[in-house]
């Protein structure tokens, strides 16, 4: 079964795997934005595998960057004028 969870409770898994785990939710936001570890977007949220964070942090995942559309204009001010 695929574990999909938001990046707040993708840590408190790996948290919970690894209590002294020095991953923090910064760090998880930073990975994504930078595409490294994929996310499917609900809504306002973003869903994680697992699956694939623990094999980021194995360092068994292949060496390609995923381009996440979904963060692309995050943080940014749109121009709304003419």
């Amino acid at each position: 079964m695929i574990k999909m969870r938001t990046l707040p409770q993708a840590v408190e898994e790996l948290k919970s795997l690894d209590p002294d785990s020095a991953v923090t939710l910064s760090l998880l936001r930073l990975l994504v934005k930078r595409g490294e570890i994929p996310v499917v977007p609900i809504r306002n949220r973003q869903l994680v595998n697992m699956e694939s964070v623990l094999d980021y942090f194995n360092g068994t995942t292949k060496k390609q960057t995923v381009k996440n559309t979904a963060c692309k204009e995050y943080g940014m001010i749109n121009n709304i004028g003419g």
